[in-house]
């Protein structure tokens, strides 16, 4: 291949691939480099016998006809070749003493909440009034800044003149609460605790309970989870990669697997390139990074060139939790012995903070346990299924989870067991993944899973910009804005590629 590009970009996780497409589709000549033989990072699948696994992906928001993702699946003329599965519910707690289903919408939502709690009607509504100001205040802030295009085919048209002329006032108490917690925000809606407990039942998503969560970034994930629902994509995850890199081969881009960058070519504090662990080097125009933020500026950039208040704000800055995942193929259905849905929040008690503590401690107090089967059965032989059992751990616990991991997962698999009896006679195979699992698959730094961990000081506009001090490198992904999740990475490499595209046409 050419060794002289306008883009490279390091790392194809979603946010990378994103961004690659974006500017392959504005005529730029892009290639990928990615260490690993797949590309997708945490939107990717593996087999093991005959059982297929997702790497990360649970559910997904955005992806449906009015959806923010849906609009750049649109925008890239990709659209047509991704399906989805509806979920609903969205999960199921399974609690000591009962099971509470959560649907995936609001009007669904709204009715089983007030079902369950009829007395506190006015705050449950009060929540929902929220989460729909939220949804419409970023509707009306991708208007305002990345134009009409970014607002084409959503829910933009419905939203009232009065809406969009209090916007500066709605937007003003957005910020004015955006270092509060979960918690805090939360109590500002209700002062009961049951009810803020359902309504943050999804934290797990975040990696932090409560007290600790971003409480804007919480209500940021519900209203998606609920505003634009959730769906699992048919095939499996590795779909959504595979259709981004055969867009981005189509309008003449490269991506390199097996191609590990060591090093990222800076002179004059200009990025002109990278340095592939091969040894080949690769110049260009503009580098973006979709690695691992502190892999970027200590590995792959000598940090004595970079500004030292960068570098302090940098090692202030801390990594999410990594995941313990169990991937167990079964031979039967397990849909049919208990587990009808698509996804359950098991919980030893309603005390988000316990939960959290004991995960400090390297116990096992709650987990998501999904079965991808339920919607797309050919992910195992005819007659079997697929469970996936996840919680996450910080990289030092009490009870070492390297050296118990084998004792960590039978106890997964026991809660597991208070839904679904004798599951542990029907596996077939179980495959333990941990937080240094994903560090060595991904180099993401101590297998974090969401990038920076989801606290105030670390969200929405406090994450770390897409621009860095260095002239030409780029940020792409969730350890920078907006945030965590497939489909946020998503629209991290589409804000970044609409940027950079404006700069490109400024040229010429």
């Amino acid at each position: 291949m050419q060794n002289n590009v306008d883009v490279i970009v390091i790392g194809s996780g979603m946010g990378g691939l994103s961004a690659a497409l974006g500017l392959a589709r504005a005529g730029q000549k892009v290639v990928v480099c990615e260490r690993n033989s797949v590309a997708g990072g945490n939107c990717s699948s593996f087999p093991i016998g005959d059982y297929t696994f997702d790497v990360a992906v649970h559910q997904l928001t955005g992806v449906d006809d009015n959806g923010n993702c849906a609009q750049v699946f649109e925008d890239y003329k990709i659209k047509d070749k991704l399906k989805f599965f509806r979920i609903d519910p969205f999960v199921t707690l399974i609690l000591p003493d009962r099971e509470i289903s959560l649907p995936g919408s609001y009007e669904g939502l709204e009715k089983a909440m007030i079902d369950l709690a009829p007395d506190h009607k006015k705050d449950i509504r009060r929540f929902f009034k929220t989460m729909i100001a939220w949804r419409q205040d970023i509707l009306i802030t991708g208007r305002i800044f990345q134009g009409k295009k970014s607002v084409e085919n959503s829910n933009y048209g419905k939203i009232k003149l009065l809406k969009k002329l209090t916007f500066p006032f709605t937007g003003l108490f957005w910020f004015l609460n955006s270092r509060k917690t979960t918690d805090k925000l939360f109590k500002i809606l209700t002062k009961n605790k049951n009810i803020a407990a359902l309504f943050a039942a999804c934290w797990p998503y975040l990696g932090l309970p409560p007290k600790k969560a971003s409480g804007l970034w919480m209500v940021s994930c519900m209203s998606g989870l609920y505003g634009e629902h959730t769906y699992y994509p048919q095939g499996n995850s590795q779909k959504i990669a595979d259709v981004f890199v055969s867009a981005i081969e189509e309008n003449q881009g490269k991506v390199m697997l097996n191609s590990g960058v060591k090093e990222i070519i800076v002179k004059n504090n200009i990025a002109q390139g990278v340095v592939l662990e091969n040894g080949q080097k690769i110049f260009a125009k503009t580098v973006i990074s979709n690695a691992d933020a502190i892999q970027t500026f200590t590995k792959l950039i000598d940090p004595d060139i970079l500004p030292k208040n960068y570098m302090r704000k940098l090692s202030k800055l801390t990594p999410s939790v990594g995941p313990f995942k169990v991937f167990i193929g079964l031979d039967f259905d397990i849909a049919k012995h208990g587990f009808a849905q698509h996804e359950y929040f098991f919980y030893e008690s309603f005390d988000f903070e316990e939960c959290y503590e004991k995960f400090e401690k390297g116990l096992v107090p709650c987990l998501s346990a999904y079965s991808p089967t339920h919607l797309e059965p050919n992910l195992a032989p005819k007659g079997h299924s697929t469970l996936i059992l996840t919680l996450f751990y910080p990289w030092q616990t009490e009870r070492d989870w390297r050296s118990a991991k084998e004792q960590i997962a039978h106890e997964m698999i026991q809660l597991v067991e208070k839904k679904v009896k004798n599951l542990s006679d029907h596996i077939v195979i179980k495959k333990i993944f941990t937080p240094q699992d994903l560090n060595d698959f991904s180099l993401s730094h101590r297998g974090a899973m969401y990038g920076w961990a989801n606290s105030p000081e670390q969200s929405l506009i406090y994450r770390l910009k897409q621009t860095t001090p260095i002239k030409n490198l780029h940020l792409s992904g969730h350890w920078t804005i907006p945030g965590t999740g497939i489909t946020t990475a998503i629209m991290s490499g589409w804000i970044l590629s609409k940027a950079l595209g404006k700069k490109i046409k400024k040229k010429f």
